[in-house]
């Protein structure tokens, strides 16, 4: 019987403090509510601007791959014209030398 009394009593003081809370207090509660409004609205603030924060830097990452593959091919083709620079310069060498000899040899035949 006292088990039961005390559960009765613990029911309804929970339902009294419930209708005091909901119609006594009502102020109270739309505080808390326009609370948890306001911080509903900074969180979708900032995931939208992670999300945003994301896609620049996926572009930025893309954009940054795209220089990195040209600056390879201005390596490369900077490279090639070096070797062709290398190899026409030892052509135009050869080419003097061979011009050299052969004015020697017209000279001496002149002479």
């Amino acid at each position: 019987m006292k088990i039961f009394l005390l559960s009765i009593s613990i029911i309804l003081t929970s339902i009294v403090g419930f209708l005091l809370g909901a119609f006594v207090f009502p102020q109270e509660n739309q505080k808390q509510n326009e609370k948890i409004n306001t911080q509903k609205q900074k969180i979708e603030s900032l995931a939208q601007e992670s999300s945003d924060y994301q896609s620049l830097f996926a572009k930025m990452k893309k954009e940054k791959e795209e220089w990195e593959n040209k600056a390879n091919e201005l390596t490369k083709n900077l490279s090639n014209q070096d070797e062709e620079l290398m190899k026409s310069l030892k052509e135009r060498k050869l080419e003097k030398e061979a011009a050299i000899t052969q004015m020697e040899v017209l000279k001496s035949q002149i002479i």
